[in-house]
């Protein structure tokens, strides 16, 4: 149908032109020359469109990138990720994906803002700029368009849109990077950008080490999920104009001959060869501008991050306007512990795995009590890594997910924070020392059992 419709367009051009430029065959001898007209093309207009794309990756991992507002705490974390453009561009908006990490529980609080910056590389191009200024850096005032796109392995996903204040332009071949920070009122932040394909498969962070003291700066597997919009060209329009070539060649020879008697015989031969060459070749080339659309994907499995405290998950409860911006209300909950116990012991991992690693414990909270008791020791054969617990700050039991953290010491005499996280059927331990390069290990048990009781 589509087929029918062009050619009958073309047909009407085709006609449109030859009655316009008064193209009927010659009934005279001679017949006016006939300008060819060029095919003409209407210049290219701009729309915006995606000029890069990492789109999200339904099995990576979260990277925590957001801080407690107005303050900061010790669990803040940045994120920046690179891009590199094949040919200079206008930047116009920046569009992300995030989640609110589901092992925290809420204990962030809905997001109030975001900083949104862009950094040059160090001279070698390996990392950020962090020293210098950011070429350029805005707040958001609000939470950018928080939309949710849908439910991912239980826990929701959305999508942010930040236009600009002023364009961008980013040279083709120079190394950028993209920093997205969330500010949230609760006591721990734990919002998240959402694990991207199509990068370089790793990305830079700031995290703290210790409690009120060191931080680092370090590189970490994982892309983060975002794209740059901006003016890119729009479907060309052509105008078919038919190209005529007539030709037209009269030849009149006419021949006298006198005799005696005054005949005169005329021989009068006319040749008229009208040769029509009609050319219309319109060209028309549509540029499909892709806007991509994350695929969202059941087998969403988070990357573990530190949960010092939790309780009662805040509700958030969007209120959707026309345009789709729901309006959360942040309900922040104070962090206490929960009457219970829980333990166990077991391992994880394999001979074969990267990771193969011990451990067994026992915590316990009652009400009254001052902080949680009892005892843990792990131990990472492969990284040669012991640790034990030397003291507990916070239990937390939520049905069949409990996590707790602490202090302990390792066998060099360092002291170090640890969060450990399990979950019963299956049996999953997760373990992290943030002053240990980030350290985190868990999985799936492959010997032991667990035990959770409130």
């Amino acid at each position: 149908m589509i087929s029918k419709i062009l050619r009958g367009i073309l047909f009407f051009l085709v006609v449109a032109g030859l009655s316009s430029c008064g193209y009927f065959p010659a009934d005279t001898q001679t017949q006016p020359s006939i300008d060819k007209p060029n095919l003409q093309i209407n210049a290219p207009s701009l729309i915006t469109g995606t000029i890069y794309a990492q789109p999200v990756d339904p099995s990576g991992r979260l990277l925590q990138s957001s801080e407690q507002f107005p303050n900061g705490s010790d669990y803040d974390r940045f994120v920046w990720d690179n891009f590199t453009l094949q040919s200079d561009q206008t930047i116009t908006e920046i569009d992300w994906f995030g989640v609110y990490d589901p092992v925290r529980g809420g204990s962030g609080g809905s997001v109030l803002d975001f900083t949104v910056a862009i950094y040059p590389s160090i001279p070698a191009g390996s990392e950020p700029a962090v020293t210098n200024p950011p070429l350029l850096q805005y707040q958001t005032g609000g939470n950018a368009g928080e939309a949710s796109i849908g439910v991912v392995g239980g826990t929701t996903l959305y999508a942010y849109t930040f236009s600009l204040p002023a364009p961008f332009t980013a040279t083709a071949g120079v190394k950028y990077w993209v920093k997205i920070v969330a500010q949230q009122p609760g006591a721990i932040p734990d919002w998240c950008l959402a694990g991207g394909t199509g990068g370089d498969g790793s990305h830079f962070r700031w995290l703290a080490v210790s409690p009120g003291g060191d931080s680092m700066f370090q590189f970490a597997p994982g892309d983060a999920a975002f794209s740059l919009l901006g003016p890119v060209p729009d479907t060309a329009t052509p105008t078919a104009t038919p190209t005529e070539t007539p030709t037209n060649t009269p030849t009149d020879t006419p021949t006298v001959t006198a005799t005696a008697t005054a005949s005169n015989t005329p021989t009068n031969t006319a040749t008229h060869t009208p040769t029509n060459t009609l050319t219309n070749t319109p060209t028309n080339t549509p540029t499909n501008t892709p806007t991509n659309t994350p695929t969202h994907t059941p087998s969403y499995t988070p990357t573990f991050t530190p949960t010092p405290t939790v309780t009662n998950t805040p509700t958030i409860t969007p209120t959707f306007t026309p345009t789709n911006t729901p309006t959360n209300t942040p309900t922040p909950t104070p962090l206490t512990n929960t009457p219970g116990k829980v333990n166990g012991g077991g391992q994880i991992g394999s001979e074969k795995e990267s990771v193969r690693a011990t451990f067994g414990f026992t915590i316990s909270y009652s009400e009254g009590d001052s902080e949680p008791k009892g005892n843990l020791v792990y131990q990472d054969h492969t990284s040669n890594l012991r640790l034990k617990a030397t003291s507990f700050d916070r239990l937390v039991i939520d049905g069949k997910h409990a996590w707790f953290t602490g202090t302990g010491d390792l066998d060099d005499g360092k002291t170090v924070r640890f969060t450990v996280k399990i979950e019963a059927s299956p049996d999953t331990f997760f373990i992290y020392i943030p002053a240990l390069n980030g350290y985190e290990a868990g999985g799936a048990m492959t010997g032991g059992n667990l035990t959770i009781h409130k």
